[in-house]
């Protein structure tokens, strides 16, 4: 999976799906995929949003995959 590191600053709005996706990079069980993920999410930690968008319920998680 290709997944890039965002630069601050030059973010916009963080959607379900990235974090879905940066979540389920950090839960790899590649190496690569889990320091780019956790790097990610810790990127995020400072912005506006993150933390509601870690509580979206399963029911969401499920329209995300799709």
């Amino acid at each position: 999976m290709a997944f890039a590191i965002e630069v601050p600053g030059e973010a916009a709005p963080l959607t379900p799906q990235q974090v879905y996706l940066a979540l389920q990079s950090a839960g790899s069980s590649q190496q690569l995929s889990i320091q780019t993920g956790t790097q990610q999410l810790q990127t995020w930690e400072t912005h506006r949003g993150y933390y509601p968008l870690l509580q979206v319920r399963n029911s969401s998680v499920g329209q995300i995959k799709s």
